[in-house]
């Protein structure tokens, strides 16, 4: 997917991070709405969700890898 990141986006401007993120996190909780995971209503709420879990802290675990992750009353267990 385009999660338009422009070219030469500095890694270093938190709003263009911010704004990734976003889009990730976004497409990411898609795909598990789209394999059945949860209903089509629940998808903002648990972007949301997410957002607000990577306020509290990074999820990031180094060499460019994070697991965003968060919990919803809608999902009984663990996805992903």
């Amino acid at each position: 997917p385009d999660l338009g990141i422009p070219a030469g986006a500095d890694a270093r401007d938190p709003a263009a991070v911010a704004a990734v993120k976003q889009r990730v996190i976004s497409e990411m909780v898609t795909a598990l709405r789209s394999a059945g995971y949860f209903r089509d209503d629940d998808l903002n709420d648990i972007v949301r969700a997410v957002m607000r879990r990577e306020q509290l802290g990074t999820t990031g675990i180094g060499h460019g890898i994070a697991i965003p992750h968060s919990r919803h009353p809608s999902v009984d267990r663990l996805i992903g």
